[in-house]
């Protein structure tokens, strides 16, 4: 269970850039929180890592899914705000080859 939360904690609610295995002291503390059932301030958790997405590069910015369903809910209009399209540079395919499924990573540049 402590794996699983240790990965909940380092890749969806405070993912950063790079290495998802190491933990920094603010994600111990939300673990201990989670397993041992007190109560987070989430609100301040999510602003907190919004603010460090912001100002810093190895951060990045969760919760996009959830922000557009709020700009949705809430009609805020995006005309004219500026979009950032991501390259994709690793396509996975899955395939079933003798009743087994495999994938191919393999690195294909979309240019």
């Amino acid at each position: 269970m402590p794996r699983l939360i240790a990965f909940i904690v380092g890749c969806i609610l405070s993912p950063r850039g790079h290495n998802h295995v190491v933990l920094h002291e603010e994600d111990l503390i939300l673990m201990y929180c989670i397993i041992n059932r007190i109560k987070v301030n989430w609100p301040y958790v999510i602003a907190e890592q919004m603010e460090k997405a912001r100002r810093l590069v190895d951060y990045r910015l969760p919760y996009v899914v959830l922000i557009s369903k709020f700009f949705q809910n809430f009609l805020i209009p995006l005309e004219g705000e500026a979009v950032e399209s991501v390259k994709q540079t690793y396509e996975m395919v899955v395939f079933n080859t003798r009743q087994q499924w495999q994938m191919d990573n393999t690195r294909r540049s979309r240019e």
